[in-house]
Protein backbone atom coordinates (compact mmCIF):
# COMPACT_ATOMS: atom_id res chain seq x y z
CA UNK A 1 0.00 0.00 0.00
CA UNK A 2 1.29 3.44 -0.87
CA UNK A 3 -0.34 6.80 -0.20
CA UNK A 4 0.56 10.00 -1.99
CA UNK A 5 -0.66 13.55 -2.43
CA UNK A 6 0.41 16.59 -4.41
CA UNK A 7 -0.19 18.85 -1.42
CA UNK A 8 3.38 19.58 -0.28
CA UNK A 9 5.23 19.00 -3.53
CA UNK A 10 2.97 21.26 -5.58
CA UNK A 11 1.81 23.51 -2.71
CA UNK A 12 -1.88 22.63 -3.01
CA UNK A 13 -2.82 21.44 0.50
CA UNK A 14 -6.16 23.26 0.38
CA UNK A 15 -7.37 20.96 -2.39
CA UNK A 16 -7.59 18.02 0.05
CA UNK A 17 -6.69 15.56 -2.68
CA UNK A 18 -4.68 12.36 -2.35
CA UNK A 19 -4.43 8.89 -3.80
CA UNK A 20 -3.77 5.41 -2.51
CA UNK A 21 -2.26 2.48 -4.40
CA UNK A 22 -3.32 -0.89 -3.03
CA UNK A 23 -2.30 -3.71 -5.40
CA UNK A 24 -3.75 -6.47 -3.21
CA UNK A 25 -7.48 -6.72 -3.98
CA UNK A 26 -8.44 -8.00 -0.51
CA UNK A 27 -6.66 -5.12 1.22
CA UNK A 28 -8.09 -2.64 -1.29
CA UNK A 29 -11.66 -3.81 -0.55
CA UNK A 30 -11.00 -3.57 3.20
CA UNK A 31 -9.60 -0.06 2.78
CA UNK A 32 -12.63 1.01 0.72
CA UNK A 33 -14.97 -0.46 3.33
CA UNK A 34 -13.26 1.43 6.13
CA UNK A 35 -13.24 4.60 4.05
CA UNK A 36 -16.99 4.32 3.39
CA UNK A 37 -17.71 3.68 7.07
CA UNK A 38 -16.02 7.01 7.84
CA UNK A 39 -17.96 9.08 5.33
CA UNK A 40 -16.24 8.23 2.09
CA UNK A 41 -13.51 9.95 0.18
CA UNK A 42 -15.36 13.22 -0.51
CA UNK A 43 -13.65 13.69 -3.87
CA UNK A 44 -12.90 17.24 -4.88
CA UNK A 45 -13.30 17.55 -8.69
CA UNK A 46 -11.07 20.64 -8.82
CA UNK A 47 -8.47 18.89 -6.69
CA UNK A 48 -8.53 15.80 -8.89
CA UNK A 49 -8.02 17.94 -12.01
CA UNK A 50 -5.19 19.86 -10.33
CA UNK A 51 -3.54 16.64 -9.15
CA UNK A 52 -3.71 15.19 -12.65
CA UNK A 53 -2.21 18.35 -14.17
CA UNK A 54 0.53 18.50 -11.52
CA UNK A 55 1.57 14.90 -11.98
CA UNK A 56 1.34 14.97 -15.78
CA UNK A 57 2.79 18.40 -16.54
CA UNK A 58 4.47 19.69 -13.39
CA UNK A 59 7.84 17.99 -13.95
CA UNK A 60 9.75 21.04 -15.24
CA UNK A 61 8.38 23.23 -12.45
CA UNK A 62 9.26 20.57 -9.86
CA UNK A 63 12.80 20.25 -11.23
CA UNK A 64 13.22 24.01 -10.91
CA UNK A 65 11.83 23.95 -7.37
CA UNK A 66 14.21 21.17 -6.32
CA UNK A 67 17.16 23.15 -7.66
CA UNK A 68 16.01 26.29 -5.81
CA UNK A 69 15.51 24.39 -2.55
CA UNK A 70 18.93 22.75 -2.87
CA UNK A 71 20.50 26.19 -3.23
CA UNK A 72 18.57 27.42 -0.19
CA UNK A 73 19.73 24.40 1.80
CA UNK A 74 23.33 25.06 0.76
CA UNK A 75 22.97 28.70 1.84
CA UNK A 76 21.58 27.59 5.19
CA UNK A 77 24.47 25.13 5.59
CA UNK A 78 27.04 27.78 4.68
CA UNK A 79 25.68 30.70 6.70
CA UNK A 80 24.17 29.05 9.77
CA UNK A 81 26.07 30.28 12.84
CA UNK A 82 28.81 27.81 13.73
CA UNK A 83 27.42 27.23 17.23
CA UNK A 84 24.48 25.42 15.60
CA UNK A 85 24.69 22.06 13.84
CA UNK A 86 22.62 21.39 10.73
CA UNK A 87 21.53 17.76 10.51
CA UNK A 88 21.80 16.42 6.95
CA UNK A 89 18.49 16.88 5.15
CA UNK A 90 17.24 14.79 2.25
CA UNK A 91 13.92 15.01 0.44
CA UNK A 92 12.46 17.84 2.50
CA UNK A 93 12.50 21.60 2.81
CA UNK A 94 12.54 21.42 6.60
CA UNK A 95 15.94 21.56 8.30
CA UNK A 96 16.56 19.93 11.68
CA UNK A 97 19.07 22.05 13.59
CA UNK A 98 20.86 21.29 16.87
CA UNK A 99 20.68 24.50 18.91
CA UNK A 100 21.51 22.91 22.25
CA UNK A 101 24.42 25.36 22.61
CA UNK A 102 21.81 27.99 23.49
CA UNK A 103 20.80 26.11 26.64
CA UNK A 104 17.29 25.18 27.71
CA UNK A 105 14.07 25.74 25.78
CA UNK A 106 13.51 29.15 27.40
CA UNK A 107 16.87 30.29 25.98
CA UNK A 108 16.01 28.86 22.55
CA UNK A 109 12.69 30.75 22.56
CA UNK A 110 14.44 33.91 23.70
CA UNK A 111 17.01 33.65 20.89
CA UNK A 112 14.62 32.91 18.02
CA UNK A 113 11.33 34.49 19.04
CA UNK A 114 12.12 37.42 21.27
CA UNK A 115 15.63 38.52 20.33
CA UNK A 116 15.64 37.93 16.57
CA UNK A 117 11.92 37.55 15.82
CA UNK A 118 12.42 34.41 13.73
CA UNK A 119 9.78 31.73 13.36
CA UNK A 120 11.00 28.19 13.94
CA UNK A 121 9.36 25.06 15.32
CA UNK A 122 10.76 23.92 18.64
CA UNK A 123 12.05 20.36 18.58
CA UNK A 124 10.30 19.55 21.84
CA UNK A 125 7.01 19.66 19.94
CA UNK A 126 8.11 16.53 18.08
CA UNK A 127 8.39 14.42 21.20
CA UNK A 128 11.07 13.20 23.60
CA UNK A 129 14.56 13.70 22.21
CA UNK A 130 13.56 16.83 20.29
CA UNK A 131 14.72 19.16 23.03
CA UNK A 132 17.65 21.29 21.94
CA UNK A 133 16.59 21.24 18.29
CA UNK A 134 14.53 23.48 16.03
CA UNK A 135 13.00 22.85 12.65
CA UNK A 136 13.57 25.57 10.07
CA UNK A 137 11.56 25.81 6.87
CA UNK A 138 13.91 26.86 4.08
CA UNK A 139 11.28 26.84 1.32
CA UNK A 140 11.06 30.60 1.10
CA UNK A 141 12.48 33.36 -1.07
CA UNK A 142 16.27 33.26 -0.82
CA UNK A 143 16.39 36.93 0.13
CA UNK A 144 14.23 36.22 3.21
CA UNK A 145 16.39 33.24 4.18
CA UNK A 146 19.53 35.37 3.84
CA UNK A 147 17.99 38.10 5.99
CA UNK A 148 17.08 35.56 8.69
CA UNK A 149 20.58 34.08 8.70
CA UNK A 150 22.17 37.51 8.99
CA UNK A 151 19.91 38.29 11.95
CA UNK A 152 21.23 35.19 13.77
CA UNK A 153 24.82 36.40 13.65
CA UNK A 154 26.28 37.72 16.91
Amino acid sequence: MSCSAPSKTFNVPGLNTSLTFIPDEKNRRLFEQILRSHGGANENPFGLAAMEAAYQEGGPWLDSLRHYLKENYNLLKEKLPSRFKLICSEGTYLAWVDVSSLGDEAAVKDFFYRKYRLGVQLGSGFGPGGEGFVRINFALPRKKLSEALVRMLP
